[in-house]
């Protein structure tokens, strides 16, 4: 195995050399494709539903009481999912 040991002067060299663009960069410019691609779901649609929640939770928002954690113990505890009560 090999193992490269850099820093951060050393980094910036290979970047400019290579010409390739910055990691981070390119994570965010994908992220942010992502939520624009969401974002312009129809609005039935669960994913645009779940932007949505997220977006009013992160505002200081409570969410809507419809949305809630199924009832009892999740099967996979790696995972948690959100369950739409349509009384």
């Amino acid at each position: 195995m090999i193992k490269w040991m850099l820093k951060n002067d050393d980094k910036a060299d290979v970047a400019a050399q290579t010409g390739l663009p910055n990691i981070t960069e390119t994570i965010i410019k994908r992220r942010h494709m992502l939520f624009g691609h969401v974002a312009r779901l129809d609005a039935t649609t669960p994913e645009h539903q779940i932007l949505k929640q997220v977006v009013a939770v992160k505002s200081g928002y409570q969410p809507d009481a419809v949305w809630r954690r199924a009832p009892g113990r999740p099967r996979n505890l790696g995972s948690c999912r959100l369950a739409m009560d349509h009384h």
